[in-house]
């Protein structure tokens, strides 16, 4: 196990939060490679954010935020049946059960 001292922040934020984003990420899309895809990129995403953030660190909103958007601009790539609408009703139904 490593020193907790030695580990850079957002190695500590992805043990932390991975499941929950990978949670939410599944309630999105059933692909598990898609799945994948999408929580790496959530967590480069989320890691750019720590370095800018004068704190070191983010707030549960703005990790679930920083995951819907990403979630989101990836799915909307994709021919998906989904509407908008749908994506943003799923997104507030699992912010709001976490």
């Amino acid at each position: 196990m490593e020193n907790a001292a030695l580990t850079p922040d957002w190695v500590i934020l992805y043990d932390q939060h991975a499941p929950m984003v990978y949670g939410m990420v599944c309630s999105f899309t059933t692909d598990e490679a898609v799945a994948k895809q999408i929580l790496a990129g959530t967590f480069v995403q989320l890691k750019s954010a720590m370095e800018q953030s004068a704190r070191q660190t983010l707030t549960k909103a703005q990790i679930l935020k920083i995951t819907c958007t990403h979630i989101l601009n990836v799915l909307d790539g994709q021919n998906d049946s989904l509407s908008w609408r749908e994506y943003m009703r799923k997104a507030l139904s699992y912010s709001r059960a976490v």
